[in-house]
C-alpha cells in the first residue's frame, strides 16, 4: 500500500514538474529584442530580433537558426553554424541577461528583452524583422508584368534593390512593412505595402495606374557569418584569369568589393552564399555560389561564357553571433568616398581587424595609403593609434579630414560617400 501511494505521489510530482518545464517553455517562446556585446578584439556590440519556437528551436531576422532550452530560471541558447556562439543567461520577468561564448574562445554579454506582443506572438517589433531577401510571386490585375521568381533584398539601411537591379526605400512598423520604388532620375514610381507573418509576406501594390498582389517568403539576406574579408584562389578552366590572391570584403549593407576595386551585392541563407558582380553600366555580371564550413568558402562561378571553382578563407571580421571587425561606431568609416571639390580624389576604407586600412585613388588607380591601428578618440572622431595625426569625421553621408585629433584643426578635406 505504501509503495503504491508513494507511487502515486511519485507520478503527481512528476506531472507537475512537467507542467512547470512546459510553462517555462511556454513563457520564454515568442520573440525578442536582442543586445549584444563582445569583450575581445573589436569590441563589437549590435543588435537582432530572435523567434523562439515552442519546440526548443530559434530563427533571428538574418535566417541564422540554433536550439535553446530552459531549466527553472536558467536559459541557454546556441548556434547551429561556426563558431556555435552560445548565450547562458538568467530570466528575470520580460528580460534575460547573461554571457556569450564561442569556439573561437571569445566572450561577451547579452541582454534579451520581449519583443512584440510577447508569448507565442509571430510578429516581431522594430524593422529589424524585415531585413534580408523575400522571394516570391506577383500579380498585376490584367497584364504580363506578373513574375513567380521575384525577390526583394531589404536592408538595414533602409534601402532596397530587386532582382532587375531596380531600388528604392522602405520603412516599418511593427508587422507591416511599406517600399517604394526610386527612378533614376529622383521621381518615385510602385508603392508596395505587406504585412508579415512570420518567414511570409504578403500585400498589395500599386504604379498610380494599375495595383496587383504580391506573396514572398524569407529566403535569405545579409549574415554576420558572412561579414568580412575572405581571401584565395580562383580556377577558370581554359582561361588566363585565374588568381592566386584574390579576396572579397562582404559588407554588412548587403554589398562586396573585391582586390580590383570591383562591386556587387550578396545575399546568404543558412550555409549559402550568393554574390553578383554589378557592371559601371549597371548591368549583372559574374555570379557566385559558394558553402561556408567554418572558415572556408567554397564553390562556383560563372559569367554565362565559362565556369569556374573558387576556394577562400576568411582573413577578418565575420562569424554568426560572434566578434566581427568593428563596432557600429566604427563601421560608419567603412566604403568607398569621392570628394565634394573639383578634383577626381577617391577614399576606401576597410578594417582587418582593429586596423584601418586606408586605400586612396587620385586618378592613377588604388593603392594603400595607410595601414594601421584606429579607434574612436576622445574626440569622438575615428583616428589612428597612438599617433593623433589623420582623424576622420563622419555626419551621414558626409566624411571630413582633420589634421590632428579633431579638437584643434578645422575640417579640411570633404568626402561625400559613394557606396
Amino acid at each position: 500500500m505504501f509503495a503504491r501511494r508513494f507511487g502515486y505521489l511519485f507520478i503527481a510530482f512528476w506531472l507537475v514538474f512537467a507542467g512547470a518545464v512546459a510553462q517555462a517553455q511556454t513563457n520564454v517562446a515568442g520573440s525578442w529584442d536582442v543586445q549584444f556585446r563582445w569583450h575581445d578584439g573589436a569590441q563589437q556590440e549590435g543588435a537582432f530580433t530572435i523567434e523562439l519556437a515552442r519546440g526548443g528551436t530559434w530563427r533571428n531576422n538574418y535566417s541564422e537558426t540554433g536550439t535553446w532550452r530552459v531549466s527553472g530560471d536558467y536559459f541557454t541558447l546556441r548556434y547551429d553554424a561556426f563558431p556555435n556562439s552560445e548565450y547562458r543567461g538568467t530570466i528575470s520577468g520580460n528580460s534575460i541577461t547573461g554571457v556569450i561564448t564561442n569556439a573561437r574562445g571569445e566572450s561577451g554579454s547579452f541582454t534579451l528583452s520581449r519583443g512584440g506582443g510577447g508569448g507565442d506572438s509571430s510578429s516581431s517589433s522594430g524593422s529589424s524583422a524585415f531585413v534580408g531577401r523575400w522571394t516570391g510571386s506577383t500579380d498585376w490585375a490584367g497584364t504580363d508584368y506578373d513574375s513567380t521568381g521575384a525577390w526583394w533584398d531589404f536592408r538595414s539601411s533602409g534601402v532596397f534593390i530587386d532582382n532587375n537591379g531596380d531600388g528604392g526605400d522602405w520603412s516599418a512598423n511593427g508587422n507591416r512593412i511599406t517600399f517604394q520604388y526610386i527612378r533614376p532620375n529622383g521621381t518615385r514610381g510602385s508603392t508596395y505595402t505587406a504585412t508579415r507573418s512570420g518567414d511570409s509576406l504578403s500585400g498589395t501594390m500599386t504604379n498610380g495606374e494599375i495595383s496587383g498582389t504580391f506573396s514572398l517568403r524569407r529566403s535569405g539576406g545579409v549574415l554576420p557569418a558572412f561579414i568580412g574579408r575572405f581571401a584565395g584562389s580562383t580556377d577558370w578552366p581554359g582561361s588566363d584569369y585565374d588568381s592566386s590572391n584574390a579576396w572579397w570584403d562582404f559588407g554588412s549593407d548587403g554589398t562586396f568589393y573585391d582586390n580590383n576595386g570591383d562591386r556587387g551585392d550578396w545575399t546568404a541563407s543558412g550555409n549559402r552564399i550568393t554574390f553578383q558582380y554589378i557592371r559601371a553600366n549597371g548591368t549583372r555580371g559574374s555570379t557566385y555560389t559558394g558553402t561556408l564550413s567554418g572558415e572556408s568558402l567554397r564553390g562556383t562561378m560563372t559569367n554565362t561564357e565559362i565556369s569556374g571553382t573558387f576556394s577562400l578563407r576568411r582573413t577578418s571580421g565575420g562569424g554568426g553571433g560572434g566578434s566581427a571587425s568593428t563596432s557600429p561606431a566604427l563601421q560608419a568609416i567603412v566604403g568607398e568616398w569621392r570628394s565634394t571639390g573639383s578634383d577626381t580624389s577617391r577614399w576606401r576604407f576597410s578594417w582587418d581587424g582593429s586596423t584601418l586600412i586606408w586605400e586612396a585613388d587620385y586618378g592613377e588607380g588604388w593603392f594603400v595609403r595607410t595601414r594601421q591601428r584606429a579607434s574612436v578618440k576622445a574626440s569622438g572622431f575615428i583616428g589612428f593609434e597612438p599617433v593623433e595625426g589623420n582623424a576622420f569625421e563622419i555626419t551621414g553621408d558626409r566624411l571630413w579630414l582633420h589634421y590632428d585629433d579633431g579638437t584643434r584643426t578645422p575640417r579640411q578635406t570633404e568626402m561625400v560617400r559613394v557606396r
